[in-house]
């Protein structure tokens, strides 16, 4: 593992030399084998009509991708809209199918765009029926076919609180075509107990410019934290059904996702050989003291993650996994795994017999690279990496805790992560990007 830490670098220029360091040239170690690049894309679709940020103020999103197919959400004040699809096709874009005639329904479309190409490129945009007026222009990779391996390009963040309310490090994210995005959950800080509220709380945040760029550039894959409905809700406590109703179909409007095995939000998502996103729900399932997920949810996730033959298994959890004993004690243990320690215990084990897991979380409000326990412990030997916070309060103590084993990097500082992951050299570099560009940590992890 190497790292390195850098401030006051700022521009987009510097941010993009950043990212071409880290991905195996340098500083990376010199006996890394560098993998493939994605072939370049054309300029930006450039399709007609007039941008109208009233009737489609919210933008585009796209949710799990897959090899051959994408789910498209559109919100609009428009009845009906159609939908003009192209794709990649050497240096220029080509179009390859339409919608028309989509109807909205309670303010939305969601529709799924199938019988795609592998590893391609695609734009689309959302008009008015006569193609006067458009939304903005969307874009998505698809992932990976079986057998195909090159180097990934993807970003992740949480908790988009209201402190810097702009998001400002998500707008430089945006700039640079990623292959998707991750949302570790507090996406929205919901005030909502019925569905037009929560649909309100999600509005709010996708109008956001910077939101919107990055819903724009890239597909997005989501797990919820405890905000998107309530602050540490538990069903039948805080929560009734009807409400967490309310809030899993707002969710689900915003940012389209497939339906895991259990009908829940628990699922994964496969780029080739290269990575498997495994999603967990750490929140719905939740009946403390003991069960944090349930039975079903975690035997899936260890078979899903011991059966995968993917390079690097990413498990997204929306709370931390580690072992903090060290730093912060049992302070707020029993909303993060530690207060759980028969099915952390069960997890960690298993991961520990799996080649090429890496933990990605959030919750925290700082950024992180850190194992799973202190040394000589079960999990020692596994990183997890906690992204953002976009916007929401800073925990400062983070800068404040004393330099540890267990934890080679920690960030108080609103920012986004950028991850390379080489297949080859079976690294992985995270950089934490700033609200100005810069790149504010940058962490080598060899897996």
């Amino acid at each position: 593992m190497r790292s390195s830490r850098r401030r006051f670098i700022t521009g987009i220029t510097a941010l993009s030399a950043g990212l071409t360091a880290c991905r195996g040239v340098s500083p990376a170690p010199s006996n890394t084998t560098l993998g493939l690049d994605r072939a370049p894309e054309p300029p930006p679709w450039e399709p007609d009509g007039m941008l109208d940020l009233e009737a489609f103020a919210w933008g585009v999103q796209v949710g799990d991708v897959t090899s051959d197919s994408a789910l498209l959400s559109v919100q609009t004040t428009e009845p009906t809209i159609d939908l003009a699809i192209v794709r990649q096709r050497d240096e220029t874009w080509v179009e390859v199918g339409a919608r028309t005639g989509l109807e909205v329904t309670d303010g939305f479309v969601q529709v799924t765009l199938d019988q795609l190409d592998p590893d391609t490129a695609y734009q689309f945009v959302a008009r008015t029926p006569d193609g006067a007026r458009r939304s903005h222009t969307g874009r998505l990779r698809t992932a990976l076919g079986p057998d195909r391996i090159r180097r990934i390009v993807f970003g992740a963040t949480s908790c988009l609180g209201d402190e810097a309310p702009d998001f400002e490090n998500l707008a430089w994210a945006a700039k640079l075509d990623l292959d998707f995005f991750l949302l570790l959950g507090d996406t929205v800080y919901a005030h909502a107990t019925t569905l037009e509220e929560y649909r309100a709380d999600w509005r709010q945040v996708l109008a956001t410019d910077s939101v919107r760029d990055l819903c724009a550039s890239t597909s997005l894959i989501a797990t919820w934290d405890d905000h998107e409905v309530a602050n540490n809700w538990i069903l039948g406590e805080t929560v009734g059904p009807d409400q967490l109703l309310a809030a899993t179909t707002a969710f689900r409007e915003a940012i389209p996702q497939r339906q895991g095995p259990s009908g829940g939000l628990w699922r994964s998502i496969r780029w080739g050989d290269v990575i498997e996103v495994v999603v967990l729900d750490s929140r719905g399932e939740r009946i403390p003291p003991d069960q944090i997920v349930s039975e079903e949810q975690l035997d899936w996730a260890i078979e899903t993650l011991q059966q995968s033959t993917a390079t690097f298994k990413l498990l997204l959890c929306s709370v931390h996994l580690a072992d903090h004993t060290e730093l912060w004690g049992a302070v707020e243990a029993d909303d993060r795994w530690q207060g759980f320690p028969e099915q952390r215990s069960r997890l960690v084990e298993a991961l520990e017999g799996v080649e090429g897991v890496v933990v990605l979380t959030g919750d925290m409000h700082y950024g992180s690279v850190h194992h799973l326990a202190p040394p000589g412990q079960p999990g020692a030997g596994i990183w997890e990496i906690a992204v953002g916070p976009s916007g929401s309060t800073l925990n400062l103590l983070a800068e404040l805790a004393l330099a540890r084993e267990q934890y080679p990097m920690m960030l108080a500082e609103h920012s986004c992560c950028v991850f390379t992951a080489d297949p080859l050299s079976r690294t992985l570099v995270v950089d934490f990007i700033g609200d100005d560009g810069s790149v504010l940590a940058s962490q080598i992890l060899t897996v």
